[in-house]
């Protein structure tokens, strides 16, 4: 047992409760205040201009992120249309043929010539 002329319990545990629902109340209004703080920062804020997101991708056609290598399989393309033999048209018998056999056709054969109308004098 203890003197009750030193300590009176009944005090301090009167003084803890009190103290607890303080600490409590002290808890409710700060984070309502934040809240109060939060909201009113929302409203101020003015919403983002629509070009500082980026939605998608701009229609073609677009910048090229690696133009040398887009350059060299252009060029690769373009070289084997130019080297290779390919049937355009079977029926009609027209084909592709690579462009130096084309000039030794033409050096040997010449242009084809249209004929000549007569001049109206």
């Amino acid at each position: 047992m203890h003197e009750r002329k030193d300590l009176n319990v009944r005090a301090v545990a009167w003084f803890g409760a009190g103290l607890l629902v303080v600490a409590v109340l002290v808890h409710l209004v700060v984070g309502a205040q934040l809240l109060s703080y939060e909201r009113a920062a929302k409203r101020a804020d003015p919403p983002p201009h629509p070009l500082a997101s980026s939605p998608e991708l701009p229609p073609p056609p677009r910048l090229d992120v690696a133009p040398r290598a887009a350059l060299e399989a252009l060029r690769r393309e373009e070289d084997a249309l130019l080297e290779s033999y390919r049937w355009i048209d079977r029926s009609q018998g027209r084909a592709r043929i690579p462009i130096s056999r084309a000039m030794e056709l033409l050096e040997k054969r010449g242009l084809p010539v249209r004929p000549a109308h007569p001049t109206a004098d």
